[in-house]
């Protein structure tokens, strides 16, 4: 039986609205004592209607309250994240900095060797084409002296 129908006419019905499922966080534990369960069962309809709506205020004035600290929150900590990040990314900087110096000085040092191995090179090169032309050389002197020695021989034969 609906509101209305002490005397026997039936009043309009009011629908129930179906609300969303509401989620709330699982590590969250809401405990209300039995005797407060109590006195809500025994309240009258509209003294319930008008706490529940004085309490869906509040509550969404501390919504309101939380969502701002939490940003404020968010806020802060996203600002020392930055902070954290620019320290690196200045450390970073250093190093690559620090990175191209060291290249430059390997780049210098790898021109110096490169042009002191090309001597080298170069030198080696002079030194085996001077090695050949001394081998000639003496290949040369030893028949002119071999030719020499017979000479030698001859006149000593001559001379007796």
């Amino acid at each position: 039986m609906g509101t209305g129908s002490v005397n026997g006419v039936k009043g309009p019905e009011a629908e129930l609205i179906e609300l969303p499922e509401t989620t709330v966080r699982k590590d969250i534990e809401i405990n209300v004592p039995e005797s407060l369960i109590n006195s809500i069962d025994n309240m009258e309809p509209r003294a319930l209607v008008k706490v529940m709506v004085e309490f869906s205020s509040k509550t969404l004035l501390l919504s309101r309250c939380v969502g701002s600290l939490y940003e404020r929150e968010l806020k802060e900590g996203n600002r020392t994240k930055v902070e954290e990040l620019q320290k690196k990314f200045d450390k970073h900087d250093e190093e690559k900095e620090t990175w191209k110096k060291e290249k430059e000085e390997w780049e210098v040092e790898r021109k110096r060797l490169a042009t002191w191995r090309v001597r080298c090179l170069d030198s080696e090169e002079k030194l085996k084409g001077r090695i050949a032309e001394l081998e000639a050389d003496y290949d040369e002197i030893k028949e002119k002296h071999d030719g020499l020695e017979g000479e030698l021989e001859d006149l000593k034969s001559c001379i007796i």
